[in-house]
């Protein structure tokens, strides 16, 4: 209810002021929260042509907001604007978050390369700069390192990356730890911060480790282990995400492909099961979450046709057919 208030306020106030870049970006912010992107992009492409330099950081917003080469261009765009407020900014703070916000600019550049991209002919080269410019920034960047990760996995250098994000695992464990082990009496005391609490990484980005972890155990079979204490810490946060329960089932099996999970005797499937793999199975918990996940797809899956009809894309629809194939139903 307050953004919907939100959009009514900076809208009207908008058309009291209908060139005032500031009102327009506020205006963006809150229709990104109410998924309006449409219209957000509309307002950010007016301000970035009124007032280009006025507020850089709405070209990180723009650029999350396009796609292929518009995204990539919106990024540069804002890189090279804040990378300027750097250059002139003098308190430390303000020149960290600043550098925190261009490493995380560069990676989001990356991101479009290994995906939208990925056919580009200097995509690779493209990569391999913009993350080095990401950690030259910020050298123990989370976002720097997990791009990493995902990018020597891209080449297929699956040990590189294994040992990336299992650092990233540790930083991310140690922050949670810290950030848990805080008091109600700091909280109501208005103790400071310890700055652990600043890098604390966001649903998404933890998501985002715990599939690398799944995608990087084959080379060390305890990253199911460490997807598993991460994951079951985020479904803590949040139990209804769909997402979070297909990867813990992934994880749980440590490996074992569907056909090894439901003890298919076809030589095909057993010769693709990795003994190294075995002590981190456990197929009871396996299912457990398969069965969860399964029910809120079902969920979503109804809720999906009866907005958009019998012939709706369904987000889950791979996953979906994954733990299918999991549960042999």
């Amino acid at each position: 209810m307050e953004v919907e208030l939100a959009e009514k306020f900076f809208s009207r106030a908008l058309s009291m002021a209908p060139q005032d870049t500031n009102i327009m970006d506020a205006l963006a912010d809150v229709q990104i929260q109410l998924g309006e992107s449409d219209k957000a992009v509309q307002l950010l492409l007016q301000s970035t042509s009124i007032a280009p330099s006025v507020n850089p950081f709405k070209w990180l917003f723009l650029g999350q907001l396009q796609s292929e080469a518009e995204s990539v261009k919106s990024y540069r765009t804002g890189i090279e604007l804040l990378t300027s407020l750097l250059q002139n900014e003098s308190e430390a703070d303000a020149r960290q978050l600043l550098s925190k916000q261009i490493a995380k600019a560069h990676c989001s550049i990356v991101e479009i390369y290994l995906t939208d991209l990925c056919y580009d002919e200097d995509a690779e080269t493209t990569c391999e700069k913009e993350v080095a410019s990401a950690l030259a920034l910020c050298p123990d960047s989370l976002d720097g390192l997990q791009t990493l990760a995902s990018l020597r996995l891209s080449q297929v250098r699956k040990g590189e990356a294994a040992k990336i994000i299992s650092s990233v695992f540790d930083r991310i464990s140690h922050i949670r730890q810290v950030v848990s082990a805080r008091t109600v009496v700091e909280e109501i005391s208005g103790a400071a911060e310890p700055p652990e609490f600043q890098d604390l990484p966001e649903m998404e980005f933890s998501i985002a480790t715990v599939k690398l972890l799944i995608e990087c155990a084959s080379e060390d079979p305890l990253l199911y282990s460490k997807a598993l204490d991460l994951g079951s810490s985020l479904l803590d946060e949040d139990e209804d995400n769909v997402e979070l329960w297909y990867l813990m089932g992934v994880a749980s099996l440590g490996g074992l492909s569907p056909c090894d999970s439901n003890n298919n005797t076809n030589n095909e499937c057993n010769n693709s099961t990795n003994n190294s793999n075995n002590n981190t199975v456990d197929l009871e918990s396996a299912q457990e979450h398969f069965l969860r996940a399964q029910s809120m797809m079902d969920r979503l899956r109804e809720e999906a046709a009866e907005q958009e009809g019998p012939d709706a894309q369904f987000m889950y629809q791979e996953q979906y057919e994954l733990v299918q194939e999991h549960l042999r139903l």
